[in-house]
């Protein structure tokens, strides 16, 4: 299995979606994935 690394902006605050495709040598590809995450506010504000 291979990994695949992903960065993501974390200069905004909140919740994010965002869509990716990844293609690759295989039947199905390209297939989609979906990243879904939040960032937090900092205590210190």
């Amino acid at each position: 299995m291979e990994k695949l690394k992903l960065r993501y902006d974390t200069s905004y605050y909140g919740n994010f979606s965002k869509t990716i495709k990844v293609y690759y040598n295989g039947k199905d590809s390209p297939v989609e994935l979906i990243i879904k995450g939040s960032v937090n506010y900092p205590n210190d504000l």
